[in-house]
């Protein structure tokens, strides 16, 4: 099955909270069942299925999921079975945006896919998980659908300050210690790893790690680089460090993904990414 992909980023207004938004859908269709891995980048998402929802892989086996959903912070990868005639649109939220929207504490939604109706009572106005989706499937693909998720994210999001914005940046540049992160925001390592925890859903260092796997799996999508020179571009100590991290938030090494050659997983990893402008289906 082929993909078209593309993401934009947020208003000005709404970037401290949202990293982008995003559109799927599939192209030359085919009844394919493979499964497809999505690996984890230390954001949480709401979801919306305008077409037949994915199914995804759990413990209790492959199951259909909700049309729309809230999805935390995975701290693995999580595999997917698309749908033939998928539309999907989503917000990916920035590390800490999730705490905005009033949902509780980001980690007790690490790891949890759930259906967006058992949060949204607590938005404001007529923005009831059905109506907001009925909204964006009778909506036109593309700026009017980003327009009408801004209108919906200014009403629901309750921003308060936090250090955890700073933090987060941080840690995304790959220069810096969480030790080192601490100091600059004026807390204790201990202090910054609470604050992660009730914002963020997952601790700086397994953020940090995050960072340093996304580095890798776009060099493994994007370039013809051995693993070893990938493994040290991305920051790792040495390959057979590479090679550990790899396996235990993906489930598979790097040569192994490579070979794999997901399509979806190259959208979201970003090879399959359309140019702003451009239709997402010829």
């Amino acid at each position: 099955m082929d993909w078209r992909y593309c993401e934009h980023g947020p208003p000005s207004d709404l970037a401290p909270f949202v990293s982008c938004f995003w559109e799927l859908r599939a192209a030359h269709a085919s009844p394919s069942r493979r499964l497809e891995r999505v690996v984890p980048d230390g954001c949480a998402e709401l979801v919306f299925h305008l077409g037949t929802p994915f199914r995804v892989v759990s413990d209790a086996g492959l199951h259909r999921q909700a049309a729309a959903l809230l999805a935390g912070v995975t701290t693995s990868a999580v595999l997917l079975e698309p749908s033939t005639d998928a539309d999907v649109f989503g917000i990916r939220l920035r590390p800490g945006g999730m705490a905005a929207l009033a949902v509780g504490a980001a980690d007790g939604w690490t790891d949890v896919i759930a259906p967006l109706e058992q949060v949204s009572a607590a938005w404001p106005g007529p923005w009831s998980t059905d109506r907001l989706q009925q909204r964006l499937a009778e909506t036109r693909p593309g700026a009017a659908r980003r327009s009408l998720a801004g209108q919906f994210l200014r009403e629901a999001l309750r921003p308060r300050p936090s250090p955890v914005g700073r933090a987060v940046a941080l840690l995304e540049s790959g220069r810096v210690t969480v030790d080192d992160v601490a100091r600059d925001c004026g807390m204790s390592p201990r202090q910054l790893q609470r604050r992660f925890r009730a914002e963020v859903g997952i601790g700086p260092k397994h953020l940090a790690r995050l960072f340093r796997l996304q580095r890798a799996v776009r060099l493994l999508e994007e370039s013809r680089m051995s693993i070893a020179h990938v493994s040290a571009c991305a920051g790792f100590a040495d390959q057979a460090h590479f090679g550990r991290e790899f396996r235990a938030l993906c489930r598979i090494s790097p040569s192994a993904y490579r070979a794999e050659h997901a399509p979806l997983t190259a959208a979201f990893a970003g090879s399959l990414v359309e140019e702003p402008g451009k239709p997402l289906v010829p």
